[in-house]
């Protein structure tokens, strides 16, 4: 199944076409730049692509490359390409599915996958001690050019530029500015996936792994992470909470009998397209237009610290965390200086901390993520 990608007009496929979309929409979002779409708008779409397929759960082999760039390219514009933490309960799917099937590209010898699965676990909380991350370092550093210190170095130039830099930034140590997601405009889809989906709910239903269990690795190693923070990984038991892992022997379970798929070392693409990676098109670039915009058109708006802080309470008091997710994307995208942090008598600041160790992961996430903005904010408020 195929669709027009929305920039070269070319026939390509649906993963494709989604993963050049959130591309798009996340740059555009972050510049101010209004093209049509919102990345809010393009992510509630991927809800009609999962759950995500096996390489012979689909016909064509391109497609299922363009899959696993899809999985891979969620993460990246939920953690601003690597500058963010995520919790693993934000995108079960996405985790499962990337733990299941590294050893997939492991065994193609792709260093493009492999690198930026690797640097997605390592998003997630895994450390150089995760068996999967260890294979993946493995196979990187057996696969480097001695000589030129690159990879893939036999190809054309940007391919060989991409193979080196994402598996040069799957072997650096990796240190996060906060928790993702880096667009506030994600949090009220996380939530309703939270709740909505199907797959989860069947997990959570009874056929996951006990419905208390932690989720996800241990992220006490994360130099992010708040002190206080470091020993509350359990998440209460809280009808919410469902762990990636569950999600991951969920699925195992359902083809017990299933055997991992016997693929050639290295397939023969079909045509000599290039498509270890999705960017760039294989297409002319397409001409340039000038965008304009002005910046009042976008200008954060001011927003009423104690009313918002109020009305906070309220929500997490009545466990509305809908209601709290909102509010919370509205503050990160709010116009705050470090003096309205304590203007008129608000405790803003320690109302979001409080909601870190809230019983829904989403919130959590946000305001781990708004904490660590409004951090940034006073550290850089201190030095001038």
């Amino acid at each position: 199944e195929s669709c027009e990608d929305v920039v070269s007009g070319h026939a390509t496929s649906k993963y494709r076409s989604m993963c050049n979309a959130l591309i798009y929409t996340f740059y555009a979002e972050r510049v101010g730049v209004d093209i049509g779409c919102r990345y809010a708008e393009a992510l509630r779409r991927l809800d009609e692509l999962r759950p995500y397929k096996g390489p012979r759960d689909l016909d064509d082999w391109d497609e299922f490359v363009d899959q696993c760039y899809l999985v891979t390219h969620v993460v990246f514009t939920m953690n601003n390409w690597g500058e963010l933490a995520l919790e693993p309960e934000l995108l079960p799917h996405e985790y499962a599915f990337i733990r299941e099937h590294l050893f997939v590209a492991v065994r193609q010898r792709d260093v493009h996958l492999v690198g930026e699965y690797v640097e997605c676990l390592r998003s997630f909380g895994a450390t150089d001690a995760d068996a999967l991350v260890q294979l993946g370092i493995a196979f990187l550093l057996g696969t480097q050019n001695d000589a030129s210190g690159r990879w893939d170095d036999a190809e054309d130039a940007y391919t060989t530029y991409h193979a080196t830099m994402v598996a040069a930034q799957a072997l650096l140590a990796h240190t996060f500015r906060g928790y993702g997601p880096g667009l506030a405009s994600a949090l009220p889809v996380l939530d309703a996936w939270l709740k909505t989906d199907p797959h989860l709910l069947a997990i959570r239903g009874g056929g996951g792994g006990g419905g208390g269990a932690a989720a996800g690795p241990p992220r006490s190693d994360d130099p992010t992470r708040d002190h206080d923070d470091q020993n509350n990984n359990d998440d209460g038991g809280g009808g919410d909470n469902v762990s990636p892992d569950d999600l991951v022997r969920a699925r195992v379970r359902a083809k017990p009998d299933d055997p991992a798929p016997k693929l050639a070392l290295k397939p023969a693409p079909p045509t000599p397209t290039n498509k270890k990676h999705p960017l760039p098109d294989a297409s002319p670039a397409p001409k340039r237009h000038k965008l304009h915009s002005s910046p009042g058109d976008h200008a954060p708006a001011k927003l009423d610290l104690v009313a918002a802080e109020a009305s906070l309470r309220r929500s997490a008091a009545d466990a509305d965390w809908p209601a709290v997710t909102a509010l919370l994307a509205k503050l990160h995208s709010a116009d705050i200086q470090v003096h309205d942090l304590s203007a008129n008598g608000t405790t803003i600041g320690k109302t979001v901390a409080q909601l870190k160790k809230a019983q829904n992961p989403t919130v959590t996430s946000a305001a781990k993520a708004l904490v660590a903005k409004w951090k940034r904010l006073v550290r850089a408020n201190e030095a001038t």
